[in-house]
């Protein structure tokens, strides 16, 4: 017995490995086709690329580590049963739940791996991840600015131009907004095209413009409100250069992502949830003190007038003239009250949000290591039930399997954040479909039935059309 489960083990090691490093290569290949544009032409260092390739790989394993598992599983049974090793196991009276049992164990192993990671390494590399992701995007402006958009990412200023021409360098109808008075759109500089090029030491954002005006509002005159000073300058040719010292490599503070979910472990998670469900509680309750205050004091105010034109013994058709009055007030409080309540609703919304998200992340610690272990439960006795090896229906059947998996998770998990639905419910709907489809598979394998087996499938369709 120990001898056949060696060789069980044995022989799931060897496509383990060759999955993990497959599935790994082609999550990585996709996330390089998302972020080859903030990758390609900046003249970046190989050890920062390999870095960067390595830090977002490190972030792709808990993802990666599901569809391992159930490849490997779908490989390793499927082959056994191709060469009938299943056949013969079976004929000397062990059953496919013994056969296995150290996979499931070894599985597990996996599993607790994965939450560890999941807890303690992911978290380290999803920071070092996005630090360096952000140093690449804002390494060299002048390539990331395109045309039609207001580019906002050096501080002061917003630049936009019309179109740009196939030379990269070529603007035209180009626009500058100065923001460093803090004081608004004050300064504005414009032309009909231009030359935008960063210097030979890569310090400066040069913008060499043709045929323009710059337009300043002077807002220093303390009478500017009343009395509008304005300027305009025509100029044939104007350089306007922009310090890039802020955009050189390493330059990022990584606690600009302090507060991102990802980047918590589960004792972080926690807390955060914790304090920011704190807040949102005493936020609703001042929320609620403070419409009724008002409300009640709407209602007191409009009470105290009715009493006062008693006393006065104001006749009836003064009271009918003040009457329209009174009821527009009414409803122009009664919209001021409504709006406060609109936009009370979109901040606790918002915070209900927040809260959202760091509880899904809360939950992802443990549904990914689960994952393993759920889609081992299905490609383990489909394996056994199709009785194919290879690379070829086993990668079908587990593509398609992962696909459905994380696409009801997805689902899952936007639903938390769009229709209120609980965290964990949406986080776990995923894990509640699958694990009886899991079952179901390992009870069919168990029971040898063939209800995957074209023939048997064909055989019955005959005879349901009334052929044989």
């Amino acid at each position: 017995m120990k001898k056949i489960h060696k060789l069980v083990v044995k022989a799931f090691v060897g496509p383990l490995v060759v999955t993990f490093f497959i599935s790994m290569l082609v999550l990585l290949m996709q996330f390089l086709w998302k972020y080859v544009d903030d990758l390609v032409g900046k003249g970046l260092e190989l050890s920062i690329i390999l870095k960067f390739l390595y830090y977002a790989a490190l972030t792709l394993v808990p993802m990666a580590l599901p569809i391992t598992v159930l490849l490997a599983s779908l490989m390793t049974l499927g082959n056994m049963g191709e060469r009938y090793e299943l056949v013969a196991i079976k004929a000397s009276g062990i059953s496919l739940q013994k056969l296995m049992r150290p996979l499931f164990v070894f599985v597990l192993g996996i599993a607790f791996v994965a939450f560890l990671f999941s807890n303690n390494v992911f978290p380290h590399a999803f920071l070092k991840y996005r630090t360096l992701l952000h140093d690449i995007q804002m390494k060299k402006p002048a390539l990331n600015i395109k045309e039609g958009e207001y580019y906002k990412r050096i501080d002061g200023y917003v630049i936009r131009f019309d179109k740009k021409d196939r030379d990269g360098q070529t603007i035209h109808g180009v626009r500058i907004y100065d923001h460093t008075d803090n004081v608004g759109n004050t300064r504005l500089t414009m032309a009909k095209s231009g030359l935008m090029q960063t210097t030979a030491d890569g310090k400066y954002l040069q913008f060499t413009l043709f045929d323009g005006y710059s337009y300043a509002e002077e807002v220093k005159d303390y009478q500017h409100r009343h009395t509008r000073p304005f300027s305009r300058v025509k100029f044939d040719e104007q350089i306007i250069k922009f310090d890039l010292s802020s955009f050189e490599m390493g330059t990022t503070d990584g606690s600009l992502f302090a507060h991102h979910e990802k980047i918590q472990n589960l004792t972080k998670l926690q807390e955060t949830i914790d304090t920011l469900t704190k807040q949102y509680v005493t936020r609703a309750q001042e929320i609620v003190k403070g419409l009724l205050s008002r409300y009640h004091f709407y209602r007191t105010f409009y009470k105290d007038s009715n009493n006062l034109i008693e006393k006065l013994n104001i006749t009836s058709l003064a009271v009918d003239s003040l009457a329209p009055n009174y009821i527009k007030s009414a409803e122009n409080q009664a919209r001021l009250i409504l709006a406060d309540a609109k936009f009370y609703a979109i901040d606790l919304q918002n915070r209900e949000s927040f809260i959202n998200d760091y509880e899904i992340e809360w939950h992802r610690k443990f549904t990914y290591p689960f994952a393993c272990i759920l889609l081992f439960l299905i490609g383990a006795p489909l394996g056994a039930i199709i009785r194919r090896g290879g690379l070829g229906m086993p990668v079908v059947m587990a593509v398609l399997i992962f696909i459905a998996y994380f696409a009801t998770s997805i689902i899952g998990e936007k639903s938390v954040l769009t229709t209120g639905l609980l965290a964990w419910r949406g986080t776990w709907i995923s894990s509640f479909i699958f694990l009886p489809i899991g079952l179901f598979l390992l009870l069919k394998a168990t029971s040898d039935a063939a209800f995957l087996d074209a023939d048997v499938w064909k055989r019955k369709f005959l005879k349901l059309i009334g052929r044989k």
